[in-house]
Parts: structure tokens; sequence; C-alpha cells
């Protein structure tokens, strides 16, 4: 027990370049280790992914694909194997590396605000996600019936990925389910939109040189 306590708790990161933004979150119940890199894209991208949650882990992967962006995590467990806790854990980790992010571009010019619509065979969704402080994550489906289990995990573990996000990331998140029968497409169409939001929200606009999306300027 001494020796857990020991441990030093909190988010670390290393900022090597702009382009680059790596972190260490240690928790009583995980350690994650974690990074985002705008480069080439990494051929071995899919071997840098491991939530223990192989459908997370497709769809961490589905979103490095839209957003062209290469991201690595891997999770190790200090206590509980909770899939509620890795998923909302991996969130808040990617959350605070893009944070990060967008803050170092801040200086120059980035757009910061994102819109993404994706679809899988019969699955459509739209994701806008905004970062400018506002922590707050919104999913709606209307006629899109959510369903309680997807491949080997529950749905409310993948809502989880996207609230912990929102958390770490200090950004607003739409997610709306316009149509989809199958479990899997439905959430993979909202991570490929997800993808392609933060693509849009990572583009260069020297017009808010200095400044965030929000007329706040903060």
């Amino acid at each position: 027990m001494k020796e857990k306590e020991s441990i030093k708790l909190g988010i670390f990161f290393d900022i090597s370049t702009l382009q680059q933004v790596k972190a260490k979150r240690i928790t009583r119940e995980t350690v994650i280790e974690a990074e985002v890199n705008i480069g080439e894209k990494n051929p071995k991208l899919k071997e840098g992914i491991d939530t223990n949650m192989p459908f997370l882990d497709h769809m961490i992967e589905t979103i490095a694909w839209r957003s062209c962006i290469n991201i690595g995590i891997s999770i190790s467990c200090i206590s509980y194997k909770l899939f509620h806790t890795l998923a909302e854990d991996s969130g808040i980790t990617l959350g605070n590396i893009f944070h990060e992010l967008l803050k170092n571009k801040t200086e120059f010019g980035v757009e910061g605000d994102g819109v993404g619509f994706a679809a899988l065979d019969e699955a459509l969704s739209i994701v806008n996600i905004s970062f400018e402080e506002r922590s707050g994550c919104f999913i709606t489906h209307q006629d899109v019936n959510i369903p309680e289990f997807v491949e080997t995990t529950n749905s409310s573990n993948m809502i989880a990925f996207f609230e912990g996000f929102s958390q770490g990331a200090r950004a607003t998140i739409h997610l709306k389910f316009l149509s989809g029968r199958d479990p899997h497409h439905i959430w993979e169409s909202a991570f490929r939109a997800f993808g392609e939001a933060l693509r849009d929200s990572l583009k260069k606009n020297p017009w808010r040189a200095g400044t965030t999306v929000g007329v706040k300027g903060i």
C-alpha cells in the first residue's frame, strides 16, 4: 500500500515540437502513455494502440485514419480492469493531448472548431467539436436505436470515451446519430465523423492568431 501511495499522480507532458505531444497520465487505477503526432503516416500505427479493449482500439485507429493524425496509446491497470474506466481515461488523456496541441498552435492561428460527417453502409453520423475551454458532450440519436452492446463492450463505454475527451480537451462535442441499424456501423460512423471533425479543427487560420475560436479569445 505504501508503494502505491508514493506514486506521483497526475498528467505529465512531453512537447518536443508543435506537431507532437506526448503524455503520461497516472491515477490510482491506470497508467496511460499516449501521443499524438501530426506528420507522415506511421506504418505501425495499429500496433501502437492498446487500451485493453479491442473495439475501442479499432475506434481510436479509426479516429487516426479519418483525422490523418498518428495516435498512440497504451494502458496499464493498477487495480481492477474496469472497461468504463479504461474508456473514460483514454478519452481524458487523448483530450488533454489535443488541448495542448491546439494551445501550441493558437499563436500562429488555428481553426479550433470542426465539423465531420461520416457513413459506414447504412449508418451516418455528424460531429461538431469546438476547442474554446467549454467542456460538454451532447449525444442525440432521434430515430436511431443505440444498442446496449457493441462487439465486446457496452455502448455506454463508447459514450464515456467521448465524455472523457470533452473533459480533457476542455472542448464542446456534439454527436448526432442520423441513421443506422448495425451496432458496429453506428459507432464506427460516429468515430469516423469525430476524426473528420478533428482534422477540420486543426486547419490553419491566421485570422485567429493568438485567440481561440470563441469571441472571448481565451
